[in-house]
């Protein structure tokens, strides 16, 4: 699963609003390890959930810069999976792109 950058804010008329990323996938996870890997450009703090059939991991991660940051958390599961999910939630003044990437390490 992979995501290309999405805000952090959208404007609705004269406000802005928060953005919460929020994505499904529905493939077969074989049994492993798993690395999440978010990557932000912009000002924001961000608070990741990665899933995979309920075995999950939740971290606030390092903030934002405009130069680019990139962190990551891992999810280890001991049977194939179906249901894998991604939310991230930025928090406070968050102005940011976000992007992440799903990669099969063990």
């Amino acid at each position: 699963m992979v995501a290309g950058a999405r805000p952090t804010v959208v404007w609705q008329g004269d406000q802005v609003q928060t953005v919460v990323i929020q994505d499904e996938d529905s493939s077969t996870w074989h049994k492993g390890s798993y690395r999440l890997v978010v990557r932000c450009a912009g000002e924001a703090s961000l608070v990741a959930h990665f899933s995979l059939d309920g075995h999950s991991a939740v971290r606030q991660l390092q903030p934002c810069s405009p130069h680019g940051s990139v962190d990551q958390i891992e999810v280890r599961i001991g049977v194939d999976a179906r249901l894998g999910k991604v939310v991230i939630v930025p928090a406070g003044e968050s102005r940011a792109a976000v992007g992440y990437a799903i990669q099969k390490v063990g």
